[in-house]
């Protein structure tokens, strides 16, 4: 059965669905066919996708509140009564959880409790999936990719507060939800994502992007740090994919997963500028600078140097593999950013323009 089969009228409830993940499932949701309902705050930048692409007309219903918020949030499960819910909420950058720490944990620890809390109270959800993050694990850039099974852990406070979710929804689901009929709760680690849409601070691509857009040079804060590069669709129909076997019932979907690409998809952050550079020149913008050079914040702040997921349990169990080469997604990101230069007016039918190509891959893969 095909995604747009199964997700035909289902209530989903997406947690953080005016960020840029966020705003991406419920374009995709929609496409399938799927009642979207949405809890979030909105983006901190000045530019969001959530906006951009009229994203509020998409929504059954939706509540601008904070996952931290309890009450509201409970209230609000209660009033939509998902069948799925996909909790994206968070603070997620990693320098912002150096410069505030407590509100990376609130939202992303204590978030994550209150979002299991009001599904476990909701009859209606079968299947909760929790997105974390491949900084999760314990790295000692070693340059292996991560399995599922390796130990968990995080150098800065966002990488951290991810791996206290993880071992929270871990240790929910075996105190809370082993008995029959209750819903079925997984976990979802993805590597750095490219697309359209995303205006966050301190991300490669949106800084390269706002470099070129102004004819300026692009800074690298580091400049040779490997990152697991793919297109934001690809783990968002991870997450559906996997959503749907937990409502299914999947006793082996009842885990963690990771949601990485292809080890050809493994570059270092100054190859991805270089090659953002050259599509943003040959697509008619002005060029710029492509050297790496290191911003402020190299030094005040660590980040992992090497980081890349395997990705083989998502094949073998959920028969997930990626389905954009990474040129390929870096062209999809460049021509949506290029549309948003020239202030298109159809940003919404170009992302589902881009959604249906994707789509169209992953069946030919």
């Amino acid at each position: 059965m095909a995604l747009s089969d199964f997700f035909a009228g289902k209530r989903v409830l997406v947690t953080g669905h005016a960020g840029f993940k966020g705003t991406w499932l419920t374009l995709l949701l929609k496409l399938l066919g799927a009642e979207v309902y949405g809890y979030s705050l909105l983006p901190a930048s000045s530019e969001r996708m959530y906006e951009l692409v009229r994203g509020h007309e998409l929504l059954s219903s939706e509540l601008i509140a904070d996952v931290t918020d309890l009450h509201s949030l409970q209230r609000f499960v209660t009033q939509s009564k998902p069948q799925l819910v996909l909790h994206l909420a968070a603070q997620p950058l990693v320098i912002e959880s150096y410069l505030d720490p407590l509100t990376t944990y609130r939202t992303n620890v204590l978030g994550t409790l209150n979002v299991l809390a009001a599904c476990q109270a909701c009859p209606s959800v079968q299947s909760l999936t929790v997105i974390t993050t491949d900084k999760c694990y314990e790295n000692h850039d070693e340059g292996r990719p991560f399995k599922e099974t390796d130990p968990l852990g995080g150098y800065d406070m966002y990488s951290s507060s991810k791996a206290c979710a993880e071992i929270l929804c871990a240790s929910f689901r075996n105190s809370f939800l082993h008995e029959p009929g209750t819903m079925h709760l997984a976990t979802a680690r993805a590597g750095n994502v490219i697309g359209g849409g995303d205006f966050a601070a301190n991300r490669l691509v949106p800084d390269c992007v706002r470099a070129l857009s102004r004819g300026a040079s692009v800074m690298v804060r580091n400049p040779h740090a490997t990152r697991p590069w793919q297109h934001v669709l690809e783990p968002l129909y991870g997450y559906l994919t996997l959503a749907r076997a937990l409502y299914e019932g999947q006793e082996a979907a009842a885990s963690a997963f990771n949601f990485g690409p292809n080890p050809d998809s493994v570059l270092t952050a100054g190859e991805v500028v270089a090659a953002v550079t050259t599509l943003w020149g040959s697509t008619g913008g002005d060029t710029a600078q492509s050297e790496g050079q290191l911003g402020s914040n190299s030094a005040r702040f660590h980040e992992a140097a090497l980081l890349s997921l395997d990705n083989r349990k998502a094949r073998e169990v959920l028969g997930v593999k990626p389905a954009l080469p990474l040129k390929e997604a870096l062209e999809l990101t460049v021509a949506w950013y290029r549309a948003w230069a020239q202030h298109s007016s159809t940003l919404r039918e170009l992302s589902w323009q881009q959604i249906e190509h994707y789509l169209q891959k992953v069946e030919e893969a």
